[in-house]
């Protein structure tokens, strides 16, 4: 099978300052033409395969943290008050429904209260954490075929 080309414009390096903490972020432009910033590698690999799946009519689209769930009561997380979710991903199927999925190259406490109540508030909608050996998976299946695949370790 031959490699999917991704335009090499696809992807340009930015610099966010937030405090003393300087991080880099990709800046990523879909096929959708939809402009948005990617906070880890696995998220920048999941946006590709997501582009993906996108040309090959898998999925009717996606959006990369647009949409906002309000939950159902206000909770605290190691001592801030949390009243929303924004998941990292909506995917469009071609059925008109959609589906949640958050990438966690790893979870910690906070990640995973969190989710708990979004699983809690939000049961009725399909909702996967995409991880680490998820990601692993993808690689070994797709990471050849993508252009600019980072290699997961």
């Amino acid at each position: 099978m031959s490699k999917l080309e991704i335009p090499k414009n696809k992807v340009l390096n930015e610099m966010k300052v937030g405090g003393s903490v300087v991080s880099i972020r990709r800046k990523y432009v879909s096929d959708l033409n939809q402009v948005c910033f990617l906070d880890s590698n696995y998220e920048y690999d999941y946006a590709l395969y997501l582009d993906y799946l996108y040309q090959k009519g898998t999925i009717a689209g996606w959006v990369r943290n647009q949409t906002k769930f309000g939950f159902s009561e206000e909770i605290e997380v190691r001592g801030k008050k949390q009243k929303s979710y924004i998941p990292d991903f909506v995917i469009f199927l071609p059925d008109g429904t959609y589906e949640i999925h958050e990438v966690k190259g790893w979870m910690n406490e906070r990640s995973e209260i969190i989710l708990n109540q979004f699983r809690k508030d939000y049961s009725s909608l399909t909702f996967q954490v995409i991880t680490k050996e998820d990601m692993l998976s993808l690689q070994r299946n797709f990471g050849e075929k993508l252009w600019g695949w980072v290699t997961i370790r």
